[in-house]
């Protein structure tokens, strides 16, 4: 099992917290159990120490974690990953062809 966790909205309200209390990132750190480069770069990442949100810091997150995931299973998915050849630019062809395509190489 990994070492790592990702913030939970939970998380980023205690830096929320420690940000208006003008804590160090090292005190945010270990109140919240990681490390202080976590801290730092959630903080830069999300508006700095005078813009921070914590929902809105939630939402980006869900955000770029939903953009980050391969398409799943979709039959056009599958049909590039059997005829890599199909991915192609040049060899793009409709559904339909691609199937019969599929079937007279086999």
């Amino acid at each position: 099992m990994s070492p790592y966790t990702h913030l939970t909205l939970k998380d980023r309200e205690c830096i929320l917290l420690g940000v208006t209390l003008h804590h160090t990132y090292q005190v945010i750190a270990d109140q919240i159990g990681c490390s202080k480069a976590t801290v730092s770069r959630e903080i830069k990442r999300n508006g700095g120490r005078g813009a921070y949100s914590a929902v809105k810091a939630q939402q980006n997150y869900q955000q770029r974690r939903l953009k980050s995931r391969r398409p799943q299973g979709t039959g056009e998915f599958k049909a590039t990953r059997l005829c890599p050849s199909l991915h192609s630019s040049t060899a793009m062809v409709t559904r339909a062809n691609r199937r019969s395509f599929i079937f007279r190489e086999q």
